[in-house]
């Protein structure tokens, strides 16, 4: 009996050895947005850990409060909780009652709302909200007014708006929820590497959970897979949608900095040297040591550490570009992940340049736009233009030119003598408002930018994307498709609508929250600045109070907006016209100086407009 357990116990142990070197595998087999993935709200205590204590709090113990307790002050003027979170929506559960005082609210060192918890009786998970906020990372700061006393029970951190009860409840939160500040770790990804002076290698958390980073490892590598530098990480957390740069050489650590006090010695620019010693390699592993992420690039020739891939090879950028994943930090472990950028060490990465417009009349005419701060060198680049739906019309290569900062070019189809603002490709195309598409790329073939229309059906090539629905487009025989700003780039439809010719400079709005009416009924007007019908069916209006609580969140029904027009999004309730919309629901506190606000985002979450005014938190 026991020589035939044995067999199967090697069967059995040898399966389980084959599905764990799977999982790294199967784990890389994701793609990461560079903005964080929206999820659901998550509530954490005001005892939590990361919740930061300054002065004296103590803890009471209270069955009805979130989780069973709730911390005080005790009335010292310096007394606050301090907590980081990322998101667009930041909520503040307090307690109310008999000798309490006035509970402060602070975001990114600005006071956004004071609320009087004074009250005749007791009451538990009172909440307070702000729900306008930007989509990024900011400090909150709670503490009592004129150095009263507060009960504070917790914090909800979300990515989009809480639909919650206005102060008094807590509806639609759960402790269970998961959101903006804390999780299970996953991923880590490196996203970008700079050959400056000092090199660096940027980091970036694509997830929705906190990573914690302590004891992880980088090893760069020269063009000669020769081992520069073993760095290994001290106590150090990456937050969701955070990156984290680490610097070559000595310096101050800070919270998106770190310094490896070693130095990078071979890391140059594709025409710095001779192009034999241009390259090099990083690997990122976790503390037991698993590698986690590798990329290579140049003439380095290392093999992807086991439990990683990489296919093909990216080219070494020339100076002073960086090497960087594309604008979503796509990671498909291939070169095509990575490409020259303008250096955007510790945010989003970015292109250098952009198509802006595109104009279809006589002649047809492509304008670039170069938003940074630095010359971009479009020697060879190639500029390629279809018609509808996918016939490829012209590939114009790019002759000896620098498009300055700032500055724009357009390309014009025929013959001409080409200058500082203006190119002529020698050909003509058949472009036109029924559909169309162009596409950028560098003079390695590397897409740079991508763009399509009406019934174009061109797929968006590697390295880009495309996504939403079809641009409104104008029905004029001659006219422009531009940006609703000249560095609008979500690699989204709505980024683009129809407008008067504006090339050769700043691109004017589509849509816009036009006017604000604060008589009875309170009314917002929405104005289609652009030359193209706008269907607003699914956007979501918020007309907010002066506190920041949105009291109307409308949802536009099926609705179209003629290009010049105008519609009225009216409180309460009546019969919708070409010109007025109504919410069916009424807001508070809108009345003739006082405070508020207003917010417009269209059908796939991106906002388009927002407007406040007087003191409106």
């Amino acid at each position: 009996m026991t020589y035939r357990a044995r067999p199967r116990l090697f069967i059995i142990l040898t399966l389980i050895a084959l599905l764990i070197s799977l999982m790294p595998q199967i784990a890389s087999d994701r793609v990461f947005s560079q903005d964080p993935t929206p999820i659901e709200p998550q509530k954490i205590e005001s005892d939590d850990p990361l919740v930061t204590r300054v002065g004296d709090w103590t803890l009471q113990a209270a069955p009805e409060a979130s989780s069973g307790g709730y911390l005080y002050n005790s009335g010292e003027a310096v007394a606050a909780l301090e907590l980081p979170f990322y998101g667009a929506s930041i909520a503040v559960l307090y307690v109310s009652g008999p000798g309490l005082g006035t509970l402060v609210v602070e975001v990114d060192g600005t006071v956004l709302r004071t609320v009087i918890t004074t009250a005749a009786n007791t009451l538990y998970q009172q909440t307070t909200r702000i729900d306008y906020l930007t989509e990024e990372w900011h400090q909150l700061r709670v503490y009592a007014q004129a150095g009263g006393v507060i009960g504070v029970d917790a914090f909800v951190a979300a990515h989009n708006p809480i639909d919650a009860d206005d102060e008094g409840g807590t509806q639609g939160i759960s402790s269970n929820d998961e959101g903006g500040i804390q999780g299970t770790p996953t991923s880590v990804v490196i996203n970008e590497v700079d050959m400056g002076t000092p090199d660096a290698i940027e980091l970036y958390n694509p997830t929705s959970e906190v990573i914690d980073l302590t004891g992880y490892n980088v090893r760069t590598y020269a063009y000669n897979n020769i081992m520069e530098v073993n760095y290994t990480f001290p106590t150090f957390y990456i937050y969701p949608g955070q990156y984290v740069t680490l610097r070559e050489g000595a310096g101050t650590n800070t919270t998106n900095t770190l310094y490896m006090n070693q130095n990078i010695g071979n890391w140059i620019h594709e025409n710095v040297d001779e192009e034999d010693f241009s390259g090099g390699a990083v690997v990122l592993s976790t503390p037991y040591p698993t590698p986690v992420d590798f990329v290579r690039w140049g003439t380095a020739t290392m093999s992807a550490p086991a439990g990683t891939s990489f296919t093909g090879t990216p080219p070494n950028p020339v100076f002073p570009y960086t090497l960087g994943r594309n604008a979503n930090s796509d990671e498909t472990d291939s070169a095509s992940d990575w490409s020259a950028h303008c250096g955007t060490l510790g945010s989003r990465n970015e292109r250098c340049l952009v198509i802006s417009e595109v104009f279809y009349g006589d002649p047809s005419q492509i304008e670039l736009y170069n938003g940074t701060d630095r010359a971009v060198i479009l020697t060879g680049y190639d500029l390629l233009v279809y018609d509808d739906p996918d016939t490829l019309e012209i590939t114009y290569t790019f002759p000896s030119f620098t498009l300055q900062p700032g500055a724009f070019v357009t390309l014009r189809e025929g013959t001409g003598t080409d200058s500082s603002t203006t190119l002529y490709i020698g050909q003509t195309t058949g472009i036109n408002n029924t559909g169309g598409a162009v596409w950028l790329r560098n003079d390695t073939d590397v897409s740079v930018d991508f763009m399509r229309w009406g019934a174009a059906t061109v797929a968006a090539p590697a390295g880009t994307s495309f996504t939403g629905e079809a641009i409104p487009v104008p029905s004029l025989v001659q006219g422009s498709l531009a940006r609703r700003s000249s560095l609008a780039d979500d690699d989204r439809t709505s980024d683009w609508c129809g407008q008067v010719n504006t090339l050769g400079r700043a691109n004017h709005a589509c849509v816009v929250i036009n006017e604000v009416d604060m008589g009875e009924p309170d009314s917002i007007e929405i104005y289609n600045a652009s030359t193209a019908a706008y269907p607003l069916d699914g956007w979501q209006i918020r007309l907010m109070d002066s506190g920041g609580n949105a009291d109307i969140p409308f949802t536009v029904p099926a609705f179209t907006l003629e290009a010049g027009s105008y519609v009225r999004i009216v409180e309460g309730t009546g019969t919708n016209t070409a010109t007025t919309l109504y919410t069916t629901t009424t807001i508070s506190d809108w009345v003739t100086g006082a405070a508020g606000a207003a917010s417009m985002q269209d059908s796939m979450g991106t906002t388009i407009d927002y407007v406040r005014w007087g003191s409106a938190a």
